[in-house]
């Protein structure tokens, strides 16, 4: 589903009397790699530490300042250990965290979700390299993007504008994930989501894997939030009713690319189709030919190949892995009953 804040990776200023050495030692031990500072945080992951190297540790620390900056692929406290039990003392003269990094995700204008953090909880907004600088242990620095955060945050995917808070990481983080919806979508933005019912209906009766396939491919695209699943009836006929599991699902992505997802995830590479996917947007149906192109002659075999294709591009490595196993159940234990 959509996540909407994370960390940033863990910064650390070491204080080092002899500055060489200690990259080299880190580097030759396989611990840390050295690199720009201007490419480090684009480099580097949630659980990922940013050593910047200074000669004597201060309050704040200008970029003029640091001599060296690693990463290191390691959580701080795994970094930690090392540093105090792995390094002689006259390579580590002093240790302090830097300010820690929340990444926010931001649906609509980022600036002014920036503002109505601001509002609540007070602070300066700045650019990132004055953020860095001006902060120190205590600084909570809040970035903001439009983009998934469960990937790698690069600096230029995040939004020119930083707010810096004195505020306690955990309490701010706490405060923040409670309240994130609301911060993060502004004004008539919120018209934006949209609340969605998907039908689920397999004539295997494989609900459980059916419904654990379609979640992980939300998931994985970040298209919304489930709010609700439970049992209902469907009519496809009159006097005729039949058993479905309805998902409710809150999403910002319009009718029609939803309604695209579930065709591709209807049919496999050969048109074989596994389920029907309904999609209703107040208790009105969706029809799979809202999808096509104006002029399109596909019939349905067709688009759901060309919608799964479309799909596949989109998803990553492990969630096409992970559909293919599920795919292959689904296609056993229907052999299973037709046996």
């Amino acid at each position: 589903m959509v996540s909407l804040i994370r960390n940033g990776p863990r910064m650390l200023i070491i204080a080092s009397p002899n500055p060489l050495e200690f990259v080299r030692r880190l580097t030759a031990e396989g611990e840390g790699e050295q690199m720009p500072m201007s490419h480090v945080f684009d480099r580097a992951e949630e659980h990922h530490t940013i050593l910047y190297i200074v000669a004597s540790l201060k309050p704040k620390v200008g970029r003029s300042e640091i001599l060296a900056c690693m990463l290191m692929r390691q959580d701080s406290l795994a970094v930690m250990c090392y540093l105090m039990n792995q390094l002689p003392k006259s390579l580590v003269s002093g240790v302090r965290p830097a300010p820690q990094v929340l990444i926010l995700r931001a649906i609509g204008d980022m600036h002014l979700a920036l503002q109505k953090i601001q509002k609540k909880f007070g602070g300066e907004i700045s650019n990132f390299r004055e953020s860095i600088e001006q902060g120190h242990q205590n600084t909570t620095i809040i970035a903001m993007t439009n983009k998934s955060i469960h990937q790698v945050a690069q600096v230029s995917s995040l939004h020119t504008a930083f707010l810096n808070l004195e505020m306690d990481y955990a309490t701010l983080k706490k405060e923040l994930t409670m309240h994130a919806f609301s911060f993060l979508n502004q004004g008539d933005q919120l018209s934006a989501w949209k609340e969605f019912e998907i039908r689920i209906y397999d004539l295997y009766s494989a609900y459980d894997l059916q419904y654990e396939r379609l979640i992980d491919v939300l998931d994985t695209l970040e298209l919304g939030i489930v709010t609700g699943a439970y049992w209902s009836k469907d009519y496809p006929r009159f006097m005729m009713s039949v058993e479905v599991y309805s998902v409710h699902f809150l999403t910002y992505a319009s009718a029609k690319e939803i309604k695209r997802i579930l065709l591709g995830l209807e049919h496999l590479d050969n048109g074989t189709r596994l389920v029907d996917f309904d999609l209703f947007h107040k208790g009105k149906k969706v029809y799979w030919k809202e999808v096509l192109p104006k002029g399109s002659r596909l019939i349905r075999q067709e688009a759901g190949i060309e919608a799964r294709q479309a799909l596949i591009a989109r998803c990553n490595l492990t969630t096409l892995e992970r559909m293919q196993s599920f795919e292959q159940r689904l296609l056993e234990q229907r052999m299973k009953i037709e046996d």
